[in-house]
């Protein structure tokens, strides 16, 4: 479905600007024709000629309008069910019981939903950017890394591991059960 609607959008959008520019250039031709003939003295065959290039600029502007006018309606259609997706991943990423976070290929917390948040005891705006590694016990840190550097060096799409977090205001770090799955892009990708 994707691949003919680019080229429908392609093709209608190209063939649409030609047409307009070509009425462009029929718009600048017409406004120096009257100036050519109005200095040679033969007025009586501009407006003839100057009537005939306005019918075929009005038909070149309306074929480029009506040309690009369903290109424009499937953009807006498509940026609309966009919109909507957005809204309902939106919904189920904010209420899941469970925390879920994005995070770059360099371990930086991207999004997290309020549950996350809540477990770890932070605000969203002390998360995001920072690397996860930051909020675990030192001692943990090397083996996370290495874990984390290990899926994205050999391609692995996911691992499950039982991790500790320095959880704000508490002496002692908190245990979860942390699921980490790599989203890959069209063309087979980490995203970042």
């Amino acid at each position: 479905m994707e691949r003919p609607f680019r080229l429908i959008k392609t093709t209608g959008h190209k063939l649409a600007w030609i047409l307009i520019s070509i009425a462009l250039v029929f718009m600048a031709f017409r406004r120096l024709l009257p100036l050519y003939y109005s200095l040679s003295g033969s007025l009586a065959f501009v407006d003839t000629l100057n009537e005939g290039i306005g019918m075929v600029l009005s038909g070149l502007m309306l074929a480029g309008v009506t040309l690009i006018g369903p290109v424009f309606k499937k953009i807006f259609k498509s940026e609309d069910e966009l919109a909507a997706s957005e809204r309902r991943f939106r919904s189920y990423f904010e209420l899941s019981i469970v925390g879920i976070a994005v995070l770059s290929t360099d371990f930086r917390w991207v999004i997290l939903n309020d549950r996350a948040c809540d477990i770890l005891g932070y605000t969203r705006e002390e998360l995001v950017g920072h690397q996860a590694l930051e909020f675990s016990p030192p001692e943990d840190v090397e083996f996370e890394a290495s874990l984390w550097a290990a899926t994205l060096r050999e391609g692995q799409n996911a691992y499950l591991i039982d991790k500790r977090f320095i959880r704000q205001g508490q002496p002692n770090p908190i245990w979860v059960n942390q699921a980490v799955r790599c989203v890959h892009d069209p063309e087979g990708c980490i995203g970042t």
